[in-house]
C-alpha cells in the first residue's frame, strides 16, 4: 500500500520524485466535435465572451463595439436591446496585446511567457512564425486558469498551487479561437462565422453569431500537445551558463538536437526541473561533434515539468526542442 526509500549509507541533497502518469496515447487530430470552431482568423473574428453579474445568469457575447448577444440558460443566442452591453463587454473583459504589455516575447524560434516576477519560461507552439492571437489568460475552474498560447491550451495553476512553475499542456489544435470562458459549469469557445447549429454549436436567431459549448474535460479531445522552440543560453554565470526553462509537462515525446556556436564541439548537458520547484537534476549528457548536431531523446517516463540545457562558460550553444 505504500513505498518508502531508505539511504542505506549517508547521503545529502537527494529527491525522489513519483511519476503517476500513463502514455498519452491521444492522437494529434482534433475530434470532430469541434467541427464549428475557425481556422482562420477572418472566420474566427474578434468576439469577446462575459459572464454577467447581477443575478442576470446570462452569457453576453460582443463580436465589435456596436453589436451584442445574450446566451440565457436555455442555449438561446439572442441579441440584446441593452445599447450599452457591447461596450461594456469591451471595457469589462478587453483582449489585450500581450506581446504588446510584455508578457509574452516571440520570434521565430520560441515563444516565452514571462511571469510577474520577471522571468521568462519557453512556451513549445506548432509554428513560432505564426503570431499570437486572440485571449492570452482566463480562470475557467476555480483557482485554475486556462493559458491560450498561439494553439495550444495550458492549466495555469494559481500562485499559491504554483503559478507557472506547475503549468501543464493539455491540448494543442489548428483552430483560431479568439476568446473563452466558463458559464453555467460549460466550456464556451467563439465559433467561426457561418456556423451551423449543431451538438455543440449554438447559433444566434439572427444567425450573425455563433459559440462552441462543452466542458472542459472536452479539451483533451482537441489533441496531444505538440510544439517547438529554439532557444540559447541566457544565463551566463561564472561557473555555468543555462538556457531560459522549456516547458515539457503535458509533452510525450521529446528530441533535443544541439550546435555549438562557431562549428566547435562540445558537451551539453540537459537538465530537468522535476519537481516544478526549482529542483534541476541532470538527465542527459550530448557530446556534439564540430560542426556537427548531438541528439538526445528525453525518457517518456520521467515526465519533467521543465528542462533546460547548460554548459560550461565558454560553450554557446543553440538547441531545438521537438515535442511530438
Amino acid at each position: 500500500a505504500w513505498v518508502r526509500f531508505v539511504a542505506k549509507t549517508a547521503a545529502r541533497g537527494v529527491t525522489i520524485m513519483f511519476s503517476y502518469r500513463d502514455a498519452d496515447r491521444r492522437a494529434t487530430r482534433p475530434n470532430q466535435i469541434f467541427n464549428g470552431l475557425a481556422r482562420t482568423r477572418d472566420d474566427a473574428g474578434t468576439s469577446l465572451i462575459y459572464a454577467r453579474g447581477g443575478d442576470r445568469r446570462t452569457l453576453a457575447v460582443a463580436p465589435s463595439p456596436g453589436a451584442a448577444y445574450e446566451l440565457d440558460a436555455n442555449a438561446q443566442l439572442n441579441p440584446t436591446s441593452e445599447p450599452a452591453l457591447a461596450s461594456f463587454v469591451q471595457q469589462s473583459a478587453p483582449v489585450n496585446d500581450s506581446v504588446d504589455a510584455g508578457v509574452l516575447i516571440t520570434d521565430d524560434h520560441a515563444v516565452r511567457y514571462v511571469s510577474d516576477d520577471g522571468r521568462r519560461w519557453v512556451i513549445p507552439v506548432q509554428n513560432t512564425a505564426t503570431p499570437h492571437y486572440g485571449r492570452l489568460c482566463r480562470e475557467v475552474c476555480t483557482e485554475r486558469d486556462l493559458l491560450h498560447i498561439c494553439g495550444t491550451f495550458i492549466e495555469l495553476p494559481a500562485e499559491n498551487a504554483g503559478g507557472i512553475t506547475h503549468a501543464r499542456a493539455i491540448a494543442s489544435h489548428p483552430f483560431v479561437i479568439h476568446d473563452y470562458a466558463s458559464y453555467r459549469g460549460m466550456l464556451v469557445l467563439t465559433a467561426a462565422k457561418g456556423a451551423k447549429q449543431g451538438e455543440h454549436v449554438v447559433t444566434s436567431t439572427d444567425g450573425n453569431e455563433a459559440v462552441w459549448l462543452g466542458v472542459v474535460d472536452d479539451l483533451w479531445k482537441l489533441g496531444r500537445p505538440v510544439g517547438k522552440a529554439k532557444i540559447g543560453l541566457s544565463e551566463r554565470n561564472a561557473g555555468i551558463w543555462t538556457s531560459d526553462p522549456v516547458l515539457a509537462n503535458g509533452f510525450s515525446d521529446i528530441e533535443i538536437a544541439c550546435q555549438v556556436s562557431g562549428g566547435r564541439g562540445g558537451v551539453v548537458f540537459v537538465d530537468a526541473d522535476i519537481s516544478g520547484d526549482g529542483t534541476w537534476v541532470g538527465i542527459s549528457r550530448i557530446q556534439v561533434q564540430p560542426g556537427a548536431k548531438g541528439h538526445a531523446h528525453i525518457d517518456k517516463r520521467l515526465h519533467p515539468y521543465w528542462l533546460r540545457i547548460r554548459t560550461a562558460p565558454g560553450t554557446d550553444v543553440i538547441a531545438d526542442f521537438t515535442f511530438r
